[in-house]
């Protein structure tokens, strides 16, 4: 008994030392797999915005491309999605963009030549979901683009990615073929005269907002623009969601006073642009309105049901 009480004690060193050596690789191996997560992790999301990008024609919501936008505001969201001319950071609660940030040069508008086709359809990038068509059928409400397909006529991707229900806000026909028309019309004629332009447009939704479909998408109760020139010269609006019969320009305000309605940052990056004079001040001469638009909204467009 002694013997092989021995001849066990030998193996179960032999066993213990085995064990002890696997133990080692185990643990080396959990560390270095632990320092290699994060580029695994950029390589699965390379690979899946690549699969995507076959798939749908859209582009992931972490592509690199973002990291270059210098003009995107900060403030809550909670998911910050990148398409290949503009970004949105969108709220799930909402189903819709609390902000949507591009740049339009003149050259852009100039160069529009991509027809308008209403590829209306759910954003693939959004990961809890955007809103669907079905959300809007006669709801009253018109699909109302936070980039306009006007914006966008000089590149197919560009124009198509409009189209995204993630870019949609529920809009009454009155103030989006009107008021907003006549700022989205004027905005192409400031930045032809001013050059390139950063622009951050977006919905304020207040506490117990009215909801459309069976995802309950919140209606605004106004809707916001600020615009940033490459020269420094800055403006906001903010346009209550209903018929208007007043000048654009009454709807003029400080880029300060929309981050103060909106709790969102304005071009945080750009603080040799967007300084503090800047976004403090309004000079609405420096940003005139067309009259005979105005007076086409009076005559014509306020009429839309």
């Amino acid at each position: 008994m002694a013997k092989l009480r021995r001849n066990h004690d030998k193996g179960s060193k032999g066993f213990g030392a085995s064990l002890t050596r696997i133990t080692i690789a185990l643990i080396l191996l959990v560390i270095g797999l632990f320092m290699l997560a994060p580029k695994l992790g950029s390589i699965l999301e390379e690979s899946t915005s690549s699969s995507t990008e076959q798939r749908d024609g859209s582009y992931d919501a972490n592509v690199s491309k973002g990291k270059d936008r210098i003009y995107l505001p900060v403030g809550p969201s909670d998911q910050i999605v990148h398409h290949a001319f503009y970004s949105l950071g969108y709220d799930n609660d909402w189903e819709q963009a609390r902000w949507v940030a591009y740049e339009l040069t003149p050259e852009m508008i100039r160069n529009r030549n991509v027809k308008r086709r209403d590829e209306f359809r759910p954003d693939p990038n959004v990961k809890d979901r955007s809103a669907v068509r079905d959300d809007y059928r006669r709801s009253g409400y018109s699909r109302g683009h936070m980039v306009p397909a006007g914006d966008m006529g000089f590149d197919e991707t560009a124009m198509s990615e409009t189209f995204f229900y993630s870019n949609m806000s529920p809009q009454l026909a009155v103030h989006n073929g009107a008021v907003w028309r006549e700022l989205e019309e004027t905005s192409r004629d400031w930045i032809l005269d001013k050059g390139p332009t950063y622009i951050v447009t977006g919905p304020i939704v207040g506490k117990r907002p009215k909801r459309i479909g069976n995802n309950r998408v919140a209606v605004p109760d106004a809707f916001y623009r600020v615009m940033l020139t490459e020269d420094g010269e800055g403006i906001g609006f903010i346009i209550p969601h209903e018929k208007q019969t007043d000048p654009l320009e009454d709807f003029a305000v400080s880029i300060d006073k929309v981050e103060q309605i909106t709790g969102l940052d304005f071009f945080p990056e750009q603080t040799d642009l967007a300084t503090a004079s800047v976004e403090a001040k309004v000079d609405k001469k420096a940003w005139p309105h067309s009259d005979r638009r105005y007076k086409l909204r009076l005559k014509s467009w306020n009429k839309q049901r």
